[in-house]
């Protein structure tokens, strides 16, 4: 185990001696951004992904969209109530030293909230690639999506997802531990983080499948989200030259009865057919625009995973800055998809 004495500085418990920020100016960041701002909206996220879950339960698990999107609220629960805590102990007003605290915050909350966080943002981001997905089917393989995502797949692709993410984070609790430290200065015993010897071995690699599970689904929800744009646009137009059709045979008339009320039962089939369209249309933007926002706030995070080869290189009054930013961001994410639920909670048809 390493050696742990009390001028030890272990996530951003430092004073920000050389840094371009000086540490009052990184506490006016972190109240704002972290205390306030991230609080108030995790805490709605709390609120409304319950509400979400509720009603998915009571709505049953018959479509595959449901399920879908029952694992995308609890994901996003994990995630908000992860930062909840995680906003509390970056809160420069809980300090250890001030409150007498038995343990140090900005130590206790790398394996408290910290990993469970980004364990449940991991999960959220394939599930929403798999929502996306499912609404590309449904726009271009109307006739076929019941088929290809079933139910059952869903459920499976949902749980493994949850089994996997949680997996990548269990060796990190192995090589980083919580443990009794006795403070000789302030004659007093709390907890603090330490790691063990094989630690950068360890983490090494499962910080790189870390950020793999991170930036692939990024990459997918951004693939399908262009394609489902793209068949947007394009059953758009098909349905302009629809409504033309039906207006040119309107102005040109028939006058036999037979004849009108064929054209009565072609008019009801385009009909329904045009409503059919536009649900999925309207499914189809919402997860649009969630993917849209959910691409716009995690890029700075997913780029600034890629050069940082460990996460300690976090340190630092201006990097702390940086990452209650992006923390910021993706709480955004995660209670904005509270609006999918709204709009999803009951799938359409696509046959």
């Amino acid at each position: 185990m390493s050696t742990i004495t009390r001028n030890s500085s272990l996530f951003y418990d430092s004073d920000g001696q050389g840094s371009l920020f000086s540490k009052m100016v990184r506490d006016i960041f972190v109240i704002i951004n972290m205390a306030i701002l991230a609080q108030i909206i995790s805490v709605f996220g709390v609120v409304a992904n319950i509400i979400n879950i509720v009603v998915f339960i009571k709505q049953g698990f018959g479509e595959a969209m449901t399920v879908t999107l029952t694992g995308l609220a609890v994901a996003d629960l994990g995630t908000v109530i992860s930062q909840v805590w995680l906003s509390i102990c970056w809160n420069p007003w809980f300090h250890y030293d001030r409150l007498r605290l038995p343990f140090r915050p900005l130590q206790i909350v790398y394996l408290s909230a910290g990993h469970p966080r980004l364990s449940s943002v991991r999960t959220s981001a394939w599930i929403l690639s798999l929502a996306t997905f499912e609404r590309c089917l449904c726009i271009t393989l109307p006739f076929k999506v019941r088929q290809i995502i079933t139910p059952y797949r869903a459920r499976v692709f949902v749980i493994v997802v949850f089994v996997v993410n949680t997996a990548c984070a269990v060796p990190f609790y192995y090589t980083s531990r919580i443990v009794q430290f006795f403070d000789s200065y302030l004659n007093r015993s709390y907890l603090v983080l330490t790691f063990t010897k094989d630690r950068q071995q360890i983490d090494n690699v499962f910080f790189a499948i870390s950020v793999s599970l991170s930036v692939i689904p990024f990459l997918a929800v951004t693939i399908f989200t262009v394609v489902l744009v793209y068949s947007l646009d394009k059953a758009s137009k098909w349905r302009e030259s629809v409504k033309s059709s039906d207006t040119i045979s309107n102005q040109i008339g028939v006058k036999k009865r037979q004849t009108k009320q064929c054209a009565g039962n072609t008019d009801d089939a385009k009909k329904t057919q045009l409503q059919q369209a536009n649900k999925n249309k309207r499914a189809a933007k919402m997860v649009t625009l969630i993917s849209t926002v959910f691409i716009a706030c995690n890029l700075p995070n997913t780029v600034n995973q890629l050069p940082q080869g460990r996460p300690t290189t976090l340190a630092g009054p201006g990097s702390l800055i940086r990452d209650t930013h992006g923390l910021e961001y993706t709480e955004v994410v995660y209670t904005v998809g509270v609006l999918a639920h709204f709009f999803l909670g009951s799938p359409p048809s696509p046959t």
